[in-house]
């Protein structure tokens, strides 16, 4: 096999698993205002309490410890 028949082998392999991918996407969005401003806060505020209330529940509960801790240490 000479070099040119192997070059012209390998550019048939080339050509034959080139693949050229071209995606296209559209997006179509319409805004409409059917809440305001101070609703959206209220609810971000809402979400955002629910996402972390286990943890300042755990916060309570460690502040009640230490309380009560504390005062053991104090009455003692």
């Amino acid at each position: 096999m000479t070099d040119t028949e192997f070059q012209a082998f390998t550019d048939g392999f080339k050509k034959f698993f080139d693949v050229r991918l071209n995606f296209t996407y559209k997006f179509d969005h319409k805004l409409t205002q059917d809440k305001t401003l101070s609703e959206i806060g209220r609810n971000m505020k809402t979400e955002i309490m629910e996402q972390v209330q286990w943890l300042l529940d755990y916060f309570d509960w460690i502040d009640c410890s230490l309380t009560l801790f504390f005062l053991i240490v104090v009455w003692r």
